[in-house]
């Protein structure tokens, strides 16, 4: 069953092919590649897969939206682009809407319409991690141990996004099935996300330095009732 707005695979792939034969590719400059990386996380986060009209990127949050403006502002300073905030029932909304017709194409293009991860592009660690920022910032949650990422992606999407991960020294938790998952609950692997600066969300700072601390928390206390249940035996013994 698709998702609202979601395109069926074949459409996907016949648009694009359409679309390569009659659009021209935006050319990134080197000095822009970090802010083509951020943009190709966050599209990659929202993307469900359809070859649409134009690209929207919606989040409670304004930072973030904040965050693509600048890029955005950095890779098309002529335009084709614009940034919005609306009101829903009192509670705002921020959006960035992409239409310049070049932009999306290379964007569909190089991520087979937000499918695949475009490696080679990300070749250097600062263009990693800026990948990273942005897509952990439109897609992670957390749960009771850590955070996760949840994806419907095909599963070569959420291995290529691991291993990426990876190349920082975290190791997430791949679960496959229909839907698909990154967990992150080691607690070596939390505080390595927040050393890397790739969380980027106060909020989810706090909650998963939340985590981490009760973690640590309760191996000390486990560390503690053992010591104190050892040191009872050796008592008794005398």
């Amino acid at each position: 069953k698709l998702a609202q707005g979601e395109t069926p695979a074949a459409i996907t792939h016949l648009r694009l092919a359409l679309s390569e034969s009659s659009q021209q590719s935006f050319s990134v400059a080197p000095t822009s590649a970090q802010d083509f990386s951020r943009i190709l996380g966050v599209y990659l986060a929202t993307s469900k897969g359809a070859v649409p009209n134009f690209i929207t990127f919606s989040k409670q949050d304004e930072a973030p939206i904040r965050k693509v403006e600048a890029a955005l502002q950095a890779l098309l300073p002529d335009g084709g682009w614009r940034i919005a905030e609306k009101c829903i029932s009192g509670v705002p909304y921020y959006s960035a809407r992409i239409f310049h017709a070049e932009f999306r194409h290379t964007l569909t293009a190089l991520t087979h319409a937000g499918q695949e991860v475009p490696l080679p592009l990300l070749s250097t660690q600062g263009a990693q991690k800026e990948f990273l920022r942005g897509f952990l910032a439109f897609s992670a949650s957390t749960t009771k141990d850590g955070i996760r990422i949840k994806s419907a992606k095909p599963p070569l999407f959420i291995t290529q996004l691991g291993g990426l991960f990876q190349e920082f020294g975290v190791t997430p938790a791949l679960m496959t099935g229909n839907t698909r998952y990154l967990s992150f609950h080691d607690k070596n692997d939390l505080k390595k996300l927040l050393e890397l600066d790739l969380i980027e969300s106060p909020d989810l700072k706090k909650r998963i330095a939340d985590r981490i601390e009760y973690k640590e928390a309760s191996n000390r206390t486990s560390y503690d009732a053992n010591s104190y249940y050892q040191e009872s035996e050796m008592y008794s013994m005398v």
